[in-house]
């Protein structure tokens, strides 16, 4: 039994070691007035064992509160994300290079308040 868990054990740290990368992100908000509210994001991503950087993204969103029930938000976000070394099935290599992204997000949210009464 012993045998076994320290098999699993090891067989789980391996995999910890082949997938460690770092995420991190600055956030900054700021409230425009009782209803609507600014955000900015930096966001930054590595792989590797941390010393490659994979993904550099920045996001600008906006949010509007219609009714205490009712909410809507709106964001943009420029990503610049960098691809890996490819082997082609002919054996050609193609190396890694940096590519920009845009992405667009709208939302609508919707929320109720469920009050259970206790007599």
């Amino acid at each position: 039994m012993r045998n076994l868990l320290m098999l699993v054990l090891l067989s789980c740290c391996g995999l910890a070691l082949q997938a460690q990368s770092l995420w991190t992100a600055i956030d900054l908000e700021k409230k425009i007035n009782k209803q609507c509210s600014a955000s900015f994001e930096l966001e930054h991503r590595s792989f590797q064992q941390s010393f490659n950087s994979e993904r550099l993204a920045s996001t600008l969103g906006l949010e509007y509160e219609i009714n205490k029930y009712l909410k809507t938000e709106a964001s943009y976000s420029f990503i610049y994300r960098q691809t890996q070394d490819e082997l082609t099935k002919k054996g050609n290599l193609v190396p890694a290079y940096w590519s920009p992204r845009h992405r667009g997000n709208l939302s609508l949210t919707a929320s109720y308040k469920w009050k259970k009464r206790i007599e």
